[in-house]
């Protein structure tokens, strides 16, 4: 088991290492990606995968129906350009957030995390989750999720509810989210992250003790330079009207 987080990598890369060996990805995840593609082009067609399970959520009278029916579209218009295998079930009491990688209908590597499948979610947020390569445990939790989720959508289906999405969205004005004027954040005394990165500087001694540095001559080398370039900038008297 090993633990994951935001904050010293991110889900996303996390999931690249997911899939690393395997030939069929689970997303069992209440919360999509308005666009798939990123996630095609960076984690799923450098793999091998070839089939890939969507189990999420379609409430009905829920607002989230419009962001899911982008999610929908670009998650098989993705599939079906890469020639991908894919199935989408529902499970409308969906809460839970995981992540399974497959060999040969052989589960080798999950994790199970806060992480919602959106941008913030996998990238941004502070999230945290685990790993587990336990084959009898992911197993039971693809079991588990099968029984409680609806048949795979037919393509007749998920189109059929794309459409309805789509056009009810177009013809209905719909409401706008409450907006507050209202701070607290000046109460809170938040911590500086510190930024990691390898990036070093090194400070290279100029001159020494016997001829020492002329700042001086630097100057008006540098002034000599900016004069040059403005009067290469300004057109003569003889081009001007």
């Amino acid at each position: 088991m090993r633990i994951l987080n935001n904050i010293d990598s991110s889900h996303f890369n996390e999931t690249k290492n997911l899939v690393r060996g395997a030939n069929e990805f689970f997303i069992i995840n209440p919360y999509l990606v308005d666009s798939f593609d990123v996630f095609f082009d960076e984690i799923i067609a450098p793999s091998r995968v070839r089939r890939i399970v969507l189990i999420t959520t379609l409430r009905d009278n829920d607002p989230d129906l419009f962001s899911k029916a982008n999610s929908l579209y670009s998650f098989s218009v993705n599939c079906l350009t890469r020639s991908i295998e894919y199935r989408v079930h529902v499970d409308n009491k969906l809460h839970g957030k995981i992540y399974i990688a497959s060999k040969d209908a052989n589960p080798i590597r999950g994790i199970i995390t806060s992480a919602n499948f959106t941008d913030r979610g996998l990238n941004y947020n502070h999230e945290w989750g685990v790993e587990i390569d336990d084959s009898s445990l992911l197993k039971q939790i693809i079991t588990d999720i099968g029984k409680v989720s609806s048949h795979a959508l037919t393509n007749d289906e998920l189109h059929n509810i794309i459409v309805k999405i789509d056009c009810f969205s177009q013809n209905v004005r719909l409401p706008t989210a409450p907006k507050i004027s209202l701070e607290v954040n000046n109460f809170i005394k938040h911590k500086v992250a510190e930024t990691k990165t390898d990036i070093r500087y090194f400070i290279k001694p100029v001159g020494f003790s016997d001829e020492p540095f002329e700042t001086q001559g630097l100057y008006q080398m540098v002034l000599r330079s900016c004069v040059s370039q403005r009067d290469a900038q300004t057109p003569s008297e003889s081009g001007t009207s």
